[in-house]
């Protein structure tokens, strides 16, 4: 977790078979700016290897906004970044499994930065 701004912080996670693979089966970096009321400003969502480029969970960037990050507001941009990706089967992983840890991670990642002092 890396700070970005003093109301912001943001996350990233890859997954991968090993450590030594270079190639993801799935990564997410999540960033959220909080105001002082404690409701999201804005937010970025970036998915990586769940489609033929690097793309932004756009539709949950949206729903988050005006939000206060409770268990609800996550649970929705969690299953919207999960809608966002066009995930394809290969030897690394099936797009079945993508679409789910993607939205593991990134109601994963957005827990991480509500636990934390944003402010």
């Amino acid at each position: 977790v890396s700070e970005c701004h003093p109301h912001s912080a943001a996350t990233f996670h890859k997954l991968g078979l090993r450590k030594s693979d270079a190639v993801a089966v799935v990564s997410v970096a999540v960033r959220v700016t909080l105001g002082d009321d404690g409701v999201c400003e804005q937010a970025r969502i970036s998915l990586g290897a769940v489609a033929p480029r690097a793309t932004r969970a756009r539709a949950a960037e949206d729903a988050l906004r005006g939000q206060p990050l409770t268990t609800a507001a996550i649970a929705k941009a969690a299953r919207l970044s999960a809608e966002a990706t066009r995930c394809i089967d290969d030897v690394r992983s099936s797009a079945a499994y993508r679409e789910r840890v993607t939205e593991a991670l990134v109601r994963r990642l957005l827990g991480e930065l509500t636990t934390r002092e944003v402010r």
